[in-house]
């Protein structure tokens, strides 16, 4: 069999992607090391190649034909990878590209402050509002005003955007090539969420003309990484055609955008500066006016500034039609800055940079096994806060508060599909710190996360039953009452 070196360094990437070594990938595909081996040198057997693209959400018949395709459905699929966007003929060249992003991500975790990892993994992912765009564009306001709010920064403008976002929370920004047509701009998780990368294209044109869309563009893809929700176990990636545009799109899109919007102009900030909405009776020369002073101050592109005025209230429908067409009347301070393009990222030397191989490498490199560990000691971390405050509510006799903690968390991370700390919360926790009235609360919101949590369920399950038996002397008809209401 002719070896297709292209197909081979492609599910190589696809690996080290996913944080995977030759063995470990081999036993979760149901393969031999020997045949993986083989496959990411170009020869690839028929059984084997339908292993991989069951393991990595690829199509069948194209990858024995030498083709590395995303399946249709992949999104559900996929084991090691999780994709959204518009993007169904991403060029498989670009796998190389958002493995090395991926890598300078787990690399900068290693070597970041531990306060900006720690305030990335206090957001967590929640599924985007709808039915309509309008629903999760407004959510995206909130959660842009929750992270302005963690990260105490007011209703100011933003400065460097990428220097908060690198330093802030531990995202690598860098400027690349892309293969697939169209393709601005992609961010990358791994599934620990501790190496994230946001990537933008080298070659566009537009954002090179329109400085000021650089910041928009990190905002849109920093609402990917913190907010996404994911799948156990998977990497997420999100790629964007157009992450100013105001066309139809997913959800998540939509989100986006509006988080974007109000990370970039904040409504406490607008309102400073230009006063209280005026909505529909704002002539043409008047909201033209207050699109320029927002332009000005905040340092963001036009056609942003237009749509979230009138979002804010600050112009009616037809108003705001006509000026974002007058986009180029806008002269935003550029802040922003990006890496020269295919460079090492900014806090890393190059020196650091030469221990992430040219091309993956069979066993994990040492510093995705470091991320891994911090990832896994991050988590343990927060949730050890939550549970800290938990605790002390409990002992100050403050039942009622330290119930809505916990509740809080724990619903928000089965809505964001985020297993591992979930699991990691239940198994921690301590029944015997908490009073009744918390663990009957808690107990018939865990029992429905009972199939993402598998055997920690029924430990936690047993152990809050005998808390509240041995310590709480709870009668076997209440013990009967809750399990009737657990399921």
């Amino acid at each position: 069999m002719e070896p297709l070196l292209h197909l081979g360094r492609t599910l190589a990437s696809i690996r080290s992607i996913g944080g995977l070594s030759l063995e470990e990938a081999a036993v979760e595909a149901g393969v031999t090391v020997s045949a993986l081996r083989d496959a990411e040198q170009g020869v690839l057997a028929p059984g084997v190649a339908d292993a991989l693209a069951g393991f990595y959400g690829l199509d069948a018949e194209a990858l024995a034909g030498g083709q590395v395709i995303t399946a249709t459905g992949a999104e559900t699929s996929a084991k090691v990878f999780l994709f959204h966007g518009p993007h169904q003929d991403f060029d498989p060249a670009d796998w190389g590209m958002l493995n090395r992003a991926l890598q300078f991500g787990r690399l900068y975790a290693t070597r970041a402050s531990r306060n900006g990892l720690i305030d990335r993994h206090s957001f967590i992912p929640v599924p985007p509002a709808g039915p309509l765009p309008r629903d999760a564009a407004k959510q995206g306001h909130r959660l842009a005003r929750l992270v302005r709010s963690r990260l105490q920064l007011g209703g100011a403008p933003l400065g460097d955007l990428r220097v908060l976002i690198e330093e802030r929370l531990g995202i690598v920004v860098l400027v690349e090539p892309f293969e697939t047509l169209n393709l601005r701009a992609a961010s990358i998780i791994d599934a620990a969420r501790t190496g994230a990368a946001i990537v933008l294209s080298e070659d566009d044109n537009v954002r090179r003309r329109t400085p000021a869309l650089n910041r928009v563009y990190l905002a849109h893809e920093l609402s990917h990484l913190l907010f996404d929700p994911g799948e156990p176990g998977r990497v997420q990636i999100a790629l964007d055609d157009n992450p100013q545009g105001y066309s139809k799109g997913s959800l998540l899109e939509s989100r986006a955008r509006g988080f974007a919007a109000e990370l970039l102009l904040p409504k406490d900030g607008v309102e400073r500066l230009l006063g209280m909405p005026r909505g529909e009776e704002a002539s043409m020369a008047q909201a033209r006016g207050l699109v320029k002073q927002a332009v000005e101050h905040f340092g963001t592109s036009w056609q942003i500034s237009v749509w979230h005025l009138k979002n804010l209230g600050f112009m009616g429908d037809r108003v705001a039609n006509e000026l974002a067409q007058e986009w180029r009347r806008g002269a935003a301070t550029d802040t922003t800055t990006l890496p020269e393009p295919r460079s090492c990222p900014r806090g890393l030397a190059v020196a650091d940079a030469a221990v992430i191989p040219a091309m993956p490498t069979e066993s994990l490199p040492d510093f995705v096994r470091e991320a891994r560990r911090i990832g896994s000691e991050l988590a343990t971390a927060w949730v050890d806060a939550i549970l800290a405050e938990a605790y002390t509510a409990a002992a100050e006799e403050r039942p009622l508060e330290a119930t809505d903690l916990l509740f809080e968390r724990l619903d928000a991370l089965f809505s964001g599909k985020d297993d591992m700390r979930a699991r990691l919360l239940l198994n921690r926790l301590d029944p015997a710190r908490l009073a009744p009235e918390v663990l009957t609360a808690l107990l018939p919101l865990a029992s429905h996360g009972r199939n993402m949590l598998g055997e920690t369920w029924t430990q936690f399950c047993a152990r809050s039953l005998q808390v509240l038996e041995t310590h709480w002397h709870f009668s076997a008809e209440r013990r009967q009452r809750l399990l009737a209401r657990l399921g």
